[in-house]
């Protein structure tokens, strides 16, 4: 699959082998910097870089962050996530 994440004027590309999704809670938040609440995508994935290059994901994870409102929807073969900071498009190839 491909994830494609929008924040301000970036956007980002992921492709993505998707393993198993689980929901992460953070008991604090003592910078203000990390969400309490991330759907977590667990598999092999890389992110694409400038140049044709790309960059494995630490940790075969990649975190969708949320704080309070989440909004998403789902057609055949794309799901869209709505955040307060982002907007997720991931489309299954």
């Amino acid at each position: 699959m491909t994830i494609e994440k929008k924040e301000q004027q970036n956007t980002v590309m992921i492709d993505f082998l998707l393993d198993d999704v689980s929901l992460m809670r953070n008991s604090e938040d003592l910078d203000h910097f990390i969400s309490l609440e991330s759907i977590v995508l667990h598999g092999d994935g890389s992110m694409d870089l400038p140049e044709d290059q790309s960059e494995k994901l630490p940790d075969n994870i990649h975190e969708i962050p949320y704080k309070g409102n989440i909004q998403g929807f789902q057609n055949e073969n794309e799901i869209n996530i709505q955040t307060e900071n982002a907007q997720y498009c991931i489309t299954l190839k």
